[in-house]
C-alpha cells in the first residue's frame, strides 16, 4: 500500500526517499546467576561476591527495527537543499569568525580597521545564519512540506515510543542485529 507523503500530506510517497528511524525497545531484563552445579563444585566460593558479580551480569532480550518515515521525491529535495543551504550558512559564519579572530589580532596593534572588521565580520557572520535559517522556513512553508526534522512527529513513530521504543543511532541498530545474529548462531549449537 502507497501512504501520502508525511511532509506535504499530498504526494505518494517514494520508498527510497523514506526517512528511516532506527528504533529499539528493551523487552526482558534477566539477571544471570551462577548455576548450582558451579556453586556446588567450589567449596571455597564466596557468596557474597557471586550475588555482586551476578548483579553486573544481564540478558537483555529487546527489539529492533527501521521505521519508514513516508516521504514523496519533492519533500527529499527540498530538505536537500535547506541541508545545503545550513551548512553553507554555517560555513559562512564559522569563517566570519575567524575573521572577527584576525581582526582582533589586527585591532591589538591599534589598526583602526581592526577593530572596525573585530565586530563586522561575526556580526556578519550571524545575520547570514539568521537570514538562511528564515529563508529556508520560508522556502518549505511555500511548498506546504513540513521540515526535515519533523519525522520526530510522525504518528506511527510517536505510537512506538509511546509504547517503550527508543530511537538509537544506525551504529546502535547494526550493533543490535550484529550481537542477534551471533546469539542465534550460538543457540542453534
Amino acid at each position: 500500500m502507497i501512504e501520502s507523503c508525511w511532509f506535504c500530506k499530498k504526494n505518494p510517497e517514494l520508498p527510497s526517499k523514506a526517512i528511516d528511524v532506527p528504533i529499539l525497545k528493551v523487552i526482558k531484563r534477566e539477571r544471570l546467576l551462577p548455576s548450582t552445579k558451579e556453586v556446588l563444585q567450589n567449596p571455597n566460593i564466596n557468596i557474597n561476591k557471586i550475588l555482586a558479580d551476578s548483579a553486573k551480569k544481564e540478558r537483555v532480550t529487546y527489539h529492533s527495527m527501521e521505521l519508514h518515515v513516508p516521504r514523496c521525491s519533492v519533500c527529499a529535495e527540498a530538505h536537500a537543499k535547506v541541508r545545503k543551504v545550513n551548512i553553507g550558512c554555517v560555513a559562512f559564519a564559522i569563517v566570519t569568525v575567524l575573521a572577527g579572530c584576525v581582526a582582533l589580532g589586527l585591532s591589538q596593534n591599534n589598526s583602526d580597521i581592526g577593530i572596525a572588521l573585530c565586530g563586522a565580520f561575526p556580526f556578519s557572520g550571524v545575520i547570514v545564519l539568521v537570514v538562511g535559517i528564515m529563508a529556508n522556513k520560508r522556502y518549505l512553508r511555500s511548498l506546504g512540506t513540513l521540515p526535515e526534522s519533523d519525522h520526530k512527529k510522525y504518528s506511527e513513530l510517536l505510537r512506538l515510543l509511546g509504547e517503550g521504543y527508543t530511537i538509537i543511532t544506525k551504529k546502535q541498530l547494526d550493533a543490535t542485529e550484529h550481537l542477534s545474529a551471533i546469539q542465534n548462531a550460538s543457540n542453534k549449537k
